[in-house]
């Protein structure tokens, strides 16, 4: 197996999980915020969901990296920023997704009621879009 297949081998189900990740958030967005708020369920569903989809997005970013050979940033949010200065995705995308890293961290350092839902709420309506847009522009620099 050469070097590229494994990179592909090991991003597509990276990619593929971060797709259902998006749909399973995209099913949330009809809540309006006051429903948000009282669904504890649904704040546990996007919470997760947001969560585990940037952790691969990370992932994703860190395996590009390791296999063009170059050091790997220790912030996860520079790691999107060096993607975007190898070519394979926009600085728009590295920038959106620097910023959900630090989301990232929001969520998993924080729970209960220190989460703040209307920021939760607003990443669910306003930033979702991103990711697809990433996995599209990996899938684009793989030609998967």
């Amino acid at each position: 197996m050469t070097d590229d297949q494994d990179v592909h081998d090991r991003v597509l189900p990276k990619v593929a999980f971060v797709n259902e990740a998006v749909q399973m958030l995209a099913s949330k967005q009809p809540l309006s915020e006051s429903e948000y708020r009282e669904d504890s369920e649904a704040q546990a569903i996007v919470e997760r969901s947001f969560h585990t989809a940037i952790k691969a997005c990370i992932d994703i970013a860190k395996l590009l990296i390791v296999a063009s050979s170059r050091e790997i940033p220790e912030r996860n949010a520079d790691r999107f920023h060096l993607l975007a200065e190898m070519g394979i995705v926009s600085h728009d995308t590295a920038t959106a997704m620097a910023e959900s890293a630090g989301f990232r961290n929001v969520l998993a350092h924080t729970y209960g009621e220190a989460i703040e839902n209307g920021l939760v709420y607003r990443h669910l309506q306003e930033d979702l879009h991103w990711f697809p847009t990433y996995c599209r522009e990996i899938q684009s620099h793989l030609d998967l």
